[in-house]
């Protein structure tokens, strides 16, 4: 049986003041989106797949230091590096693509005193907890962690 917890709500707005370039009013904040100039925009802002990698990344932060905490685990310098690549077939009308990000690079660095097990810890529940890297891996997008603890490349 499972806990019953209440939905948080997630509301917007967008605005378009012209072809490319959309501004998403959430609560107090707006996020910017455009397209390069070379794509007809007027590059202001990241592109919308740009802002969803970085949701990843956003997600990431959160989540690993609230794990670490949660388990008195002492997560210092912590870096973030993303890379991704999009199938543009399906963008420029060549033909369908099913799945136009196919994968996204994800390295994670940082230091910590406390050992193997805790890392562990922070790497599985990290992989449950982290929403947008559940949302992204149930779409398909294989989300591949490269983990680096002391300078030691875990995996």
């Amino acid at each position: 049986m499972s806990i019953r917890t209440p939905l948080v709500p997630i509301k917007m707005t967008a605005s378009v003041p012209n072809t490319t370039r959309t501004d998403v009013k959430i609560e107090q904040h707006v996020l910017t989106m455009d397209e390069p100039v070379a794509r007809k925009g007027t590059d202001i802002g990241p592109t919308p797949l740009d802002t969803l990698v970085a949701s990843l990344a956003g997600c990431t932060n959160v989540v690993l230091n609230k794990v670490a905490a949660e388990n008195s685990v002492d997560v210092v310098n912590l870096e973030l590096r993303l890379e991704s690549a999009l199938n543009v077939r399906g963008i420029l009308g060549i033909e369908p693509i099913d799945l136009p990000l196919e994968r996204i690079d994800l390295w994670i660095s940082f230091d910590c005193a406390d050992g193997v097990q805790a890392i562990e810890i922070l790497m599985r529940r990290l992989r449950e907890r982290c929403a947008v890297s559940v949302i992204l891996r149930q779409a398909g997008i294989d989300v591949r962690e490269h983990w680096k603890v002391n300078g030691e490349t875990l995996r």
